[in-house]
């Protein structure tokens, strides 16, 4: 669902940030558009809320629902960066990281996303006209956005068989725990083999035995031992469904101690999923105890894959691509 991806936006400063702007006609250049200043938003009218949220898209882009949403993040264009009130501007511009500071100066039709609170959800959508750089709209002209997709797809089917297990790598001798849930086997801690250019959290090995190595995407592509593989965006899809959807996976996956502030899950199927941080690629390291990141073997452009990722404040698996293959997270590897 579009909480799914908004959660990213709000709560995390380590998770790459799903903005929204208001660009050019020509594109997101500063100096593309109209208007003199900044463009923003007014809208009346809007409910009492402790954020709002607003991203802005391409005329023409289709917002109605999560599904065709989810196939255009890289058409964001800018954000509020979250306000309190209807007037929701200066929008900042929008870049493949995410905000760049710089305001966005644009004119013409946008189609404008909001959403309320810190998951920015519920969300509605309108077409918005910035025919002088800003705009006003009531509020009563958003459309509900239908709530009938989750991040990773809809719930599943019942309660999945869940069969747990131990499986030992024979390259080191390390054992897994592992667990099957439905009709997927995963291993039920992070990985943790020394492969090449794989590193501990804060290069401190004490971290790698809490919660595994982080790889880039390229070594995570085959660090799994035979037998095992890197899943994909749709395995990921398949796990997330069968414990009924991403709104609450991440509650039922998670373990049920190591997230920060209590953040913890239920654990309900034993999979055990813990916030192992992320390695920036110019060398930060951020996030243990709050975050988990977890590869995924699809790719949606040169040096993008998509990836799953856990917050210690919310209940959803979230999926997103904002990262490059080139930065360092956990892997959870699938049974062939």
């Amino acid at each position: 669902m579009l909480k799914s991806i908004f959660k990213a936006v709000a709560v995390s400063a380590v998770a790459a940030v799903f903005s929204i702007g208001c660009g050019g006609d020509g594109g997101n250049s500063t100096g593309g558009g109209g208007g003199g200043g900044a463009s923003g938003l007014t809208v009346t009218g809007l409910p009492d809320s402790e954020i709002w949220w607003v991203y802005v898209f391409p005329a023409g882009t289709d917002i109605s629902n999560y599904v065709s949403f989810a196939g255009n993040l890289t058409k964001v264009e800018a954000s509020n960066g979250g306000g309190n009130t209807g007037n929701l501007f200066p929008l900042a511009r929008w870049t493949a990281y995410g905000p760049d500071g710089t305001p966005w100066k644009g004119s013409g039709n946008r189609a404008v996303l909001i959403g309320e609170g810190m998951a920015a959800y519920p969300a509605y959508w309108a077409t918005v006209n910035f025919s002088s750089g800003n705009a006003t709209v009531p509020f009563s002209s958003f459309t509900l956005v239908p709530d009938d997709n989750t991040g990773g797809g809809g719930g599943g089917g019942g309660t999945p068989t869940v069969t747990k297990g131990t499986f030992t790598d024979s390259r080191d001798g390390t054992s897994y725990k592992t667990v099957k849930i439905g009709t997927q086997t995963w291993m039920a801690e992070n990985l943790n083999y020394a492969a090449e250019g794989s590193k501990c959290y804060e290069d401190n090995p004490s971290n790698c035995a809490t919660y595994g190595r982080l790889y880039n995407w390229a070594t995570a592509l085959t660090a799994c031992p035979a037998g095992w593989h890197l899943p994909s965006d749709a395995e990921w899809t398949a796990l997330t469904d069968a414990v009924g959807g991403a709104w609450t996976a991440g509650t039922k996956l998670k373990a049920t101690s190591g997230w920060y502030n209590d953040g913890n899950g239920t654990d309900q199927y034993g999979f055990s999923a813990l916030p192992g941080g992320v390695y920036r690629s110019y060398g930060y390291f951020g996030g243990a105890g709050n975050y988990g990141y977890w590869w995924s073997t699809t790719e949606t452009a040169a040096g993008y894959a998509w990836y799953w990722f856990m917050n210690y404040d919310g209940e959803i698996v979230y999926r997103n691509n904002g990262y490059d293959e080139a930065d360092l997270f956990s892997v959870r590897c699938v049974q062939n």
